[in-house]
């Protein structure tokens, strides 16, 4: 790997697997003074012999959720516990102690909320459309916390619903790779392309939302969406991306406004390659949002996209010096004691919203152990 050998990386056949990963794991937090080498591993198939917070290094990450957190040397795009450089981790010497307990991580952090509402959990092999489907109905189903009583708001995640629809239709008909190679061959002109239409909707930053319905022509229907009408709207397509458009872009409001005015081609026409590859980057944008991942609302309301294995009454936390919120399980009868769940998106969240609610007092820092 290029690393140079210290005491937690050196040979120790005498070491049990899990203490090894557990060094392994030690060692990159060490070199990059952060907490996001414990995000992003898959979950299925664990050894249950590990440590909820060490990676099991043995998988193929197959069943892997596209991570938040950068794998590679790339810039990490959120920043949950933004500007606060005093995180808490072990040294070397003490991670190399006899006494040390390797199975236990010491951090500080702070829980933000409780899950409340979760979706059920969908196959590996599920469309995103499929995948959307349950999500939307599961927001609009969770009156006492998102008061989606609005027909204005639930009209807009009906028309998220449909966009995906689409862009998922548009999916499946070239998921052969034969066709579409065919349909990238064709290279017709613009005129000759055969266009899915379907009503659109634009979000500006004030969180009013515009809806045109393009059947009938010039139907028109302008709807205001404040308060926590707008952030349901707001949260629920954000969650959707997981709040990115790819490992190096965040999700943006022009992104959003261009995918929900898109004219998705459809292919029984022959598609200019170009084409293709713009509806399938969001295509498969939306898939890296949803895999092994659940839509869920916080008992406070807050909307995010959570790993799959989350269970009702977890609870999502920052960790100081972890780029993204995660989801943690209170170990009973273990004081500070915490089962680590996984990385998440709760959209509000992934920007130092929450330091500076620690820093005002709204939130107060506590030691956070991992086992």
């Amino acid at each position: 790997m290029g690393d140079k050998i210290n005491p937690l990386l050196q040979p120790d056949y005498m070491k049990p697997v899990g203490q090894v990963y557990a060094n392994t794991t030690l060692h990159f937090i060490t070199q990059s003074c952060s907490l996001d080498p414990i995000c992003g591993w898959q979950l299925f198939g664990r050894s249950p012999e590990l440590p909820s917070w060490v990676p099991d290094y043995n998988l193929d990450q197959e069943h892997a959720a596209v991570p938040l957190v950068p794998i590679i040397e790339v810039e990490n795009i959120f920043s949950a516990s933004k500007g606060h450089v005093e995180m808490k981790f072990p040294t070397i010497d003490e991670a190399t102690s006899s006494k040390y307990n390797w199975r236990e991580l010491c951090t500080t952090g702070f829980c933000l909320d409780s899950v409340a509402v979760l979706s059920k959990t969908v196959p590996l092999s599920s469309s995103f459309g499929d995948t959307e489907e349950i999500w939307s109905k599961t927001i609009t189903g969770a009156i006492d916390f998102c008061l989606a009583t609005d027909d204005k708001m639930k009209y807009s995640l009906d028309v998220i619903s449909e966009v995906v629809c689409s862009l998922n239709e548009f999916w499946n008909s070239i998921r052969d790779s034969s066709k579409a190679e065919e349909l990238a061959g064709h290279g017709p002109q613009d005129s000759e392309l055969n266009l899915m239409t379907s009503p659109s909707l634009e979000m500006d930053d004030t969180g009013m939302a515009s809806i045109e319905k393009n059947d009938p022509p010039n139907e028109q229907r302008t709807i205001s969406l404040s308060g926590v009408k707008s952030y349901v709207v707001d949260a629920y397509i954000h969650s959707l991306f997981s709040g990115k458009f790819s490992a190096e872009q965040r999700l943006t409001r022009e992104k959003i406004n261009h995918i929900l005015n898109y004219n998705i081609p459809t292919p029984l026409k022959g598609i200019k390659t170009q084409e293709v590859q713009e509806v399938m980057e969001i295509c498969d944008s939306l898939i890296a949002g949803m895999r092994g991942r659940r839509i869920s609302i916080t008992k406070s309301g807050h909307i995010g996209s959570l790993p799959e294995e989350t269970e009702i009454g977890d609870l999502v936390c920052i960790l100081l010096g972890c780029s993204v919120p995660v989801v943690l399980r209170k170990q009973e009868g273990v004081e500070h004691g915490y089962e680590f769940v996984g990385e998440c998106y709760l959209h509000g969240f992934m920007d130092g919203e929450a330091m500076a609610m620690l820093e005002n007092g709204q939130l107060k820092a506590e030691d956070i152990n991992l086992h």
